[in-house]
């Protein structure tokens, strides 16, 4: 029998500290009402999804499991059919550029990622591509997006969502090549046990400043922003839009939404790849000797160290963002001196981008979703703890590869197979 050892922490409430209810049952609830707007866009966009050629049938139940359409009932809930239509569009596009890079080399990442710029300032016009590049891994489904997006934004919206979303695109590109990178360097430690594993000081990282100011940059609410501004009704001039206190917003919104990611995503990436560093603030906060958290203590103790490290970091960037919101209304800029509406658009503005961030929590936590599938029992729920089980052996490490191969097959027999070796390795492992 394997040595199992648990791991098992205290999660703070997100929600709570942004005052927003996590509640997701009125959504659930709605989808039961055929009539109703997210009803209709949840089949529609199902129905888009089985339609859609360039899709392998895993690609097809990936986009189906993780339920865009509640997340984007949340960044907007009194959206219209057509507007969650929209939103729906914007996050399977950043969805599928997330599922593409992660399992993409550096190579075909670049060139992807220079082609689908292209193909979003285009407004998704494939007719200026070559053959060539128009067979690349998902151009066909990201010009599809983008024809069901581009064009309800509108000059006022269209334009800043296409910086933005050029601005994800590359950000994501750079944060897959760092990943790689450290894993490549992180490879001679792959025989440690898990546990240890996760805080082995050999292992690198890069500092805890430097991953705050680059994962905000890849969780993609630059351009989610310019969506619900668009949904909202905000009508704010770029010299408005230019002072420093509204971009200050963004970056806050962008460290709110990274941060509820990473804490809620933190089993799923740690027992998928338990032999390199990972991706997330909890991590990086307990390696980087600025914090101070590495000390000589068990591995539960370290790991709700840097939970409770992000909690704070968390909390902060929100003080931050509403420090914005309240300095805006209180000493407007000069050029919004002919615009009478400004505080409320400021209001709105500060109501809409923060939903982003709730958006962000309340899709990564929730129970319905296989996702992140945070909570393993509803007693966990209750009391917020995350608890999971590490299996000391380096058999596990075989079982994940073939886990992600499973993901990344495009064919249902090789999926299939997958499936019955990943099963066959796990109770060989169980009982030996």
């Amino acid at each position: 029998m394997s040595t199992m050892q648990t791991a098992r922490c205290v999660l703070p409430n997100l929600v709570e500290i942004l005052g927003i209810s996590p509640d997701l049952s009125e959504v659930d609830e709605r989808m039961k009402d055929p009539q109703d707007p997210v009803s209709i866009a949840t089949k529609q966009h199902e129905e888009w999804i089985d339609s859609q050629t360039t899709y392998s049938f895993i690609e097809k139940k990936m986009l189906k499991r993780a339920r865009v359409a509640l997340a984007a009932s949340k960044m907007y809930p009194f959206a219209s059919v057509q507007q969650l239509e929209v939103i729906i569009h914007f996050l399977t596009t950043t969805f599928v550029i997330d599922a593409v890079l992660d399992r993409e080399s550096n190579h075909t990442n670049e060139k992807l990622g220079h082609v689908w710029q292209r193909l979003v300032e285009s407004g998704g016009n494939l007719k200026k591509f070559t053959k060539e590049e128009e067979s690349l891994p998902h151009v066909r489904s990201i010009a599809v997006l983008a024809r069901g997006t581009l064009p309800h934004l509108g000059p006022l919206f269209r334009d800043k969502y296409i910086s933005g979303l050029v601005d994800y695109i590359n950000s994501r590109i750079y944060a897959a090549r760092v990943r790689r990178d450290l894993q490549k360097e992180q490879s001679m430690y792959k025989d440690t046990p898990l546990a240890q594993s996760f805080f082995d000081p050999r292992t690198p990282a890069m500092s805890t400043e430097a991953y705050i100011r680059n994962r905000r940059e890849t969780v993609g609410t630059r351009t989610a922003v310019h969506i619900v501004r668009w949904a909202y009704g905000i009508i704010l001039t770029d010299e408005e839009l230019s002072d420093p206190r509204f971009e200050k917003m963004v970056t806050c919104t962008g460290e709110i939404a990274s941060m509820a990611n990473d804490l809620y995503s933190l089993k799923k990436e740690f027992l998928s790849n338990p032999f390199h560093p990972l991706d997330n603030l909890v991590y990086v906060a307990v390696h980087d000797p600025s914090t101070g958290l590495r000390k000589p203590t068990t591995f539960n103790e370290e790991l709700q160290a840097g939970v409770d490290y992000l909690a704070k970091a968390f909390t902060e960037s929100y003080r931050v963002y509403q420090e914005q919101i309240d300095s805006l209304i209180d000493d407007p800029p000069a050029c919004a001196a002919n615009h009478p509406e400004f505080k409320d658009m400021v209001k709105k503005y500060g109501r809409a981008t923060i939903e982003v961030a709730a958006a962000s929590c309340t899709w990564s936590m929730h129970g319905s979703l296989l996702r992140y599938n945070v909570f393993t029992t509803e007693e966990n729920r209750r009391n917020s703890i995350l608890e999971f089980s590490l299996p000391q052996t380096g058999l596990l490490h075989l079982l994940r590869t073939l886990a992600a191969a499973l993901w990344l097959s495009r064919e249902f027999a090789a999926a299939l197979i997958c499936i019955l070796s990943v099963l066959l390795f796990y109770f060989v492992t169980l009982y030996s």
